[in-house]
Formats: C-alpha cells, structure tokens, sequence
C-alpha cells in the first residue's frame, strides 16, 4: 500500500464522556495487545472472515487515543493510521454492528482519504468487539471498493466471528502453545475447535479434520522404561512429536485451528476446504515427512503414522470427542523404512 497523506489534523471523534473513555483506554492498554507481533490466533479469524464474506480487506483493529492499530490484516501492509480518520472510531461508539454501505453518500465519510484514495473505501461494516468488562476497544471490519449491504445472516457471522475474537482478548498475552509441538495444547486446541465447529453448523459450512497419528510412539515408550507405552521424556519421542507439530503448522497453514490432541496426535479443523484441497494437503504432509524421515542418520528414530481425515456432521449433539472416536478415512501411511 502506498503511503498516505494524512493532510491537516482534525479532532478526534468521540461521543463518550471524558471519564467512559478514560476507561475504555485504561482496559485497552492493559491486555497488553497494542504494538505486539502478528499472532496466528487472531489472524486465522480475520483469513476466515476475508475468505467467507469475500472482502478485499478484513481487520482486527485496536482504537487508542490518538490512532487505531491493527493486530491483525489481511490485504492491506498498513498496520495503524491516525484516530481522526479512522472509521473504526465511529464504530465503537455503539454495541451493534455499524454498517457504511457507501461511503460516497455518507458525510462522515465521504472527503476521508481512505475513500478519496487508496483503498479508495466505499464500503466498511465493524463489529465492535468488547472486553469481559463490557469495554469495546476496537472493531473486527470488513471494506471493499464497492457499495454493499450485509444481509441479515452475514450480519450475524460478522458477529459471531467477533465473538471469537473477544474470546482471544481474554487470553491477553498468554497463548497456551504445547511445548513440545509448537501448536496449540490440547486444553486450548479443544475449545476453539468446538466453537469452530458450532460456527460451521450455523451457518452449513463444512467442516474436515486432519490428524498425523504417530504409530510407533508406544514402542518408543516401553524401549526406554514405560511400560504403559505412553510418552516418556525420551528424546525419540520428543523430536517425533516436534517434527509432527511443525509439519502441519507450516503445511496446514489455511487451518482454522492446530493442536495436540493426546499424547501421539496433531490435528488441524479446516472450513469450506474442497475435496482436492484436502487431498493435496495430504500429500504435501506426506511427502514432507517422507523427507524428514529420508534424513535421519542410521540409528535415529524415524516416524511411523497415518495421515487421516474425518469430516463433521450437522449434527449438534456430535463433539470434538465423538469425531476422533468416530470413524476416519485413511490417506496415507509414513513408514520406517
């Protein structure tokens, strides 16, 4: 995105009292969110919300005193602008989802550089997004160059996904990676699941599991003294597992979510993935831990296990654990060998 000529300063917009705002930044500034890294939690809801509404730019913005910082963009570089520009500012002044459909026929808008340059804006929709304590410190938004109008259930996806986004906000900073694998720890991996799941049925959107089941996990166990089988702190085991973790994470990188899931398991939820995705996802999986197997020196331990996936029901009754229980296709078999 180009730079951007900001022009003469104008006052910042806000209708909330002095000491509401006060408040609001307070609450704002301790999630302790502002000006850190790009995290995958919170980009995997605004890649979900870019693809499902197919809008050229969605955001996860955070609105602080005098600009509104994004912790999370897809299409655009640009990662804060001023306040007093800054549709968003308008956006958190209410609970409910606040809709532009044009911004040319809109006087709060209209002479915005946003809309009289790039991205040239003339539609935006932001769904203000609250703390636990009922502060709304930002909005998770949509634009595109084009007028539109939400109907009313891409209104309520819209929110739903923001209430995916509050639920990352009340983690803060702390995001419960497993430590061995790199991904998600199955306490944490299980309820996102879950909800994505739930988002999936709402609104009939498929859903597929992918899982990496290492095979050879209990013999590992019982060679270096477990005689449940189960995962010691071998460094077999841990590189096996660590291996897997990495793998999935870079390959399945379209994923809505990637976990642990048990002691041998890594997994990933994907939405609206077509049956050649999810074919050819599985043989880059493979094919990558093939080669990780292929340079292992003599002696080394090398993965044994199955690539698999299931896909979910409508059904509402049917949890997380009823589809790891239930029945999977297998795609392929990473051997020793």
């Amino acid at each position: 995105m180009p730079d951007f000529s900001w022009g003469k300063p104008s006052p910042v917009i806000s209708y909330l009292p002095n000491h509401t705002e006060e408040r609001r930044l307070a609450a704002l500034h301790a999630t302790g969110l502002l000006d850190t890294l790009p995290e995958e939690r919170f980009d995997r809801l605004t890649r979900l919300a870019y693809r499902l509404f197919e809008v050229p730019i969605a955001l996860v913005s955070m609105v602080d005193r005098d600009r509104q910082w994004f912790k999370s963009c897809q299409g655009v570089s640009l990662r804060e602008t001023p306040r007093n520009i800054a549709f968003c500012s308008w956006a958190i002044q209410n609970d409910e989802l606040m809709e532009v459909p044009d911004t040319r026929l809109d006087e709060r808008f209209r002479d915005n550089p946003f809309v009289t340059g790039p991205p040239y804006v003339r539609f935006y929709a932001g769904q203000p997004l609250h703390l636990a304590t009922g502060e709304r410190i930002g909005t998770l938004c949509l634009i595109e160059p084009e007028p539109r109008q939400l109907l009313a259930r891409e209104k309520q996806l819209l929110s739903d996904i923001a209430l995916l986004v509050e639920q990352e906000f009340s983690l803060g900073t702390q995001y419960p990676t497993d430590n061995i694998t790199g991904c998600l720890e199955e306490l944490a991996f299980t309820p996102r699941a879950t909800n994505t799941l739930a988002l999936c049925r709402r609104y009939d959107i498929n859903a597929v599991l992918i899982r990496i089941r290492i095979l050879n996990m209990a013999r590992i166990g019982q060679l270096h003294g477990d005689e449940d089988g189960g995962e010691v702190g071998s460094n077999e085991s841990h590189q096996l597992l660590e291996q897997l973790g990495k793998t999935m994470v870079k390959i399945a990188s379209q994923a809505e979510v990637v976990g642990r899931y048990g002691n041998d398991t890594v997994a990933a939820l994907l939405m609206d993935a077509t049956l050649g995705e999810i074919r050819l996802l599985c043989a880059q999986l493979k094919a990558a831990l093939q080669r990780w197997n292929g340079l292992r020196r003599p002696g080394e331990t090398k993965l044994y296990c199955h690539i698999e996936v299931t896909s979910a029901s409508l059904d509402d009754e049917e949890t997380l654990a009823h589809l790891f229980e239930g029945e999977w296709t297998h795609y392929f078999t990473i051997d020793e060998r």
